[in-house]
């Protein structure tokens, strides 16, 4: 049935990949802050992203992209819709890294916490 028909199998197939990306992608991308960056690992252990804290220059919680800086960033989420919101992180030099923790508001605390403690000045929060 599947075989005849393309349209019902991609009917079928992409609600399932967006749930499964949705409620799995928490165990796929995680999030940690170091003594001295932020990591992006995959499966808690392979490191996708390392930004230090000497180049955090902004940190954002944005409802949705208010900028057309904020819609060029490098997205590495670990759900594809998140109903607590995004971190955006402007980053000298480079892209602006977007994530989605589970708190951001926490996150982001930490994070400044982290960027204050090995650079000496506290990164802007919008």
């Amino acid at each position: 049935m599947l075989q005849d028909n393309p349209n019902l199998l991609l009917v079928v197939a992409l609600p399932l990949v967006y749930l499964a990306f949705q409620y799995g992608g928490r165990l796929l991308i995680h999030y940690r802050l170091t003594n001295r960056s932020l990591l992006v690992l995959v499966f808690w252990i392979i490191p996708v992203s390392r930004t230090r804290y000497e180049i955090v220059e902004e940190i954002r919680a944005p409802p949705h992209t208010a900028s057309p800086q904020d819609a060029i960033a490098l997205r590495l989420p670990n759900r594809l819709w998140s109903p607590v919101g995004t971190v955006l992180i402007l980053r000298k030099g480079l892209l602006p890294l977007q994530i989605t923790p589970g708190d951001p508001k926490g996150f982001i605390k930490a994070l400044r916490r982290g960027v204050y403690e090995e650079t000496g000045r506290w990164p802007l929060v919008s």
